[in-house]
């Protein structure tokens, strides 16, 4: 429990507000322009850097370690943790060149040839809670560290470190491990590139029009899966895509979100199927386009008001 001192030593407790109230954009908004009070250490580079379809929510730089941070906001529990981790680190030690072009950008970094630590590269996550399994997890020889918040009453915003069980590794021990090898090879074919390959030139072409506009939708991020990609707003399901040779299977919206959509476009209610997307539109061509940027755009503003 916090308390607030009154005077004459009288105690009032400053309760503790729900996460829901806030969205992983509001902990971006937080986190950004203060990182350097909250983390002496570091040094903020950017916000929603991307890297193959993958977004960091805050990139960062250890000013005495010489090496790149990177932040994952969570506004609830965080999940899967250490499957984020593997995909972090295989773009830190595959994609150098972006994140020296990006300190260079940012002027993080003097030129090119100046020295980073790569090793010594970690990832922080931040979020409401963590199950014990997933502190397990993250103390399995992985430069993962864990911070818990809280938010009070009257403006106070509480962070404490989660104690891990072991002492952290450097970058390159974790990527040696032939365990982890196998699992970040697994999730190398999960990217951009991996999905290309199983559309066709024609399709393709159609979801860079997609993938064009929604990111500059202010919190749509990019993510890809196994089976499919998502665009998520503020970490939740907003979009879902399916890649075949002849069309998408796009996947939208909740049945609460009720709009009378145009008849040409055939789109088909799926909430029977008990997924987190209720709509289900086959994209073949772009004669539909607007059509469909209207419907998100009345679906994205829907969502926001929430």
């Amino acid at each position: 429990m916090l308390f607030k001192i009154l005077p004459k030593k009288e105690l009032v407790e400053i309760r503790e507000k729900s996460s829901s109230r806030f969205s992983e954009k509001d902990l971006e908004d937080l986190f950004a322009p203060n990182l350097e009070k909250i983390f002496s250490n570091l040094i903020f580079v950017s916000r929603q850097f991307s890297i193959d379809g993958l977004f960091f929510d805050i990139l960062a730089f250890d000013r005495e370690q010489n090496s790149p941070v990177i932040f994952e906001l969570k506004k609830d529990r965080a999940r899967e943790i250490v499957a984020q981790g593997f995909q972090y680190f295989r773009l830190l030690s595959t994609k150098k060149e972006k994140f020296i072009f990006e300190f260079l950008d940012k002027k993080i970094i003097k030129n090119h040839h100046d020295e980073i630590d790569w090793q010594s590269s970690k990832l922080i996550f931040i979020a409401a809670d963590f199950s014990e399994r997933e502190i397990d997890s993250a103390s399995l020889d992985l430069p993962i560290e864990l911070f818990k918040f809280k938010f009070f009453e009257n403006d106070n915003f509480f962070l404490e470190k989660v104690e891990r069980r072991k002492e952290k590794p450097k970058i390159g021990e974790v990527l040696k491990n032939p365990e982890v090898e196998k699992i970040t090879r697994e999730f190398k074919e999960y990217d951009r590139d991996f999905h290309k390959k199983r559309a066709s030139e024609k399709t393709w072409e159609l979801f860079e029009k997609i993938e064009s506009e929604l990111p500059s939708w202010n919190g749509i991020s990019a993510h890809f899966h196994k089976f499919f990609m998502d665009f998520k707003l503020n970490g939740r399901s907003f979009l879902g895509v399916n890649f075949y040779k002849k069309h998408l299977i796009l996947h939208f919206g909740k049945e609460e979100f009720h709009q009378k959509f145009p008849k040409k476009m055939n789109i088909t209610n799926i909430r029977h199927r008990k997924w987190a997307l209720h709509f289900e539109y086959k994209m073949s061509d772009d004669k539909n386009l607007d059509e469909l940027f209207f419907i998100l755009k009345q679906n994205y503003k829907f969502i926001v008001s929430l």
